[in-house]
């Protein structure tokens, strides 16, 4: 496996996470790295009325992100929706696409 074959990175869209994604790019463009794209949706019964709005927002704002990447030359970039804890989610996909970073 070569040097950052793999970044995840996981996003909550808030402002703090545009750093985020800048310097993944950065590295990605650098090692021509995959970059795994996550966000977890959290498991709130109280939103389950307005769940299918907020996974329709969230698609709506990855593939925002996903063109960008692909626009800046970045070859491979995958999108996952996943629900649940944070960080549980986060390792978990972490360990199933055996991401470097």
């Amino acid at each position: 496996m070569k040097l950052l074959e793999k970044i995840l990175l996981p996003t909550d869209f808030h402002g703090s996470a545009d750093r985020s994604i800048a310097m993944a790019m950065q590295l990605a463009q650098k090692f021509h790295s995959e970059i795994i794209l996550l966000h977890v949706l959290v498991d709130n019964p109280d939103l389950s009325q307005y769940e299918q709005l907020i996974k329709n927002e969230v698609e709506r704002q990855l593939q925002v992100i996903h063109s960008k990447m692909i626009e800046s030359g970045i070859q491979k970039v995958t999108v996952f929706i996943r629900k649940g804890s944070k960080h549980e989610e986060i390792n978990r996909l972490a360990e199933e696409k055996d991401a470097n970073l």
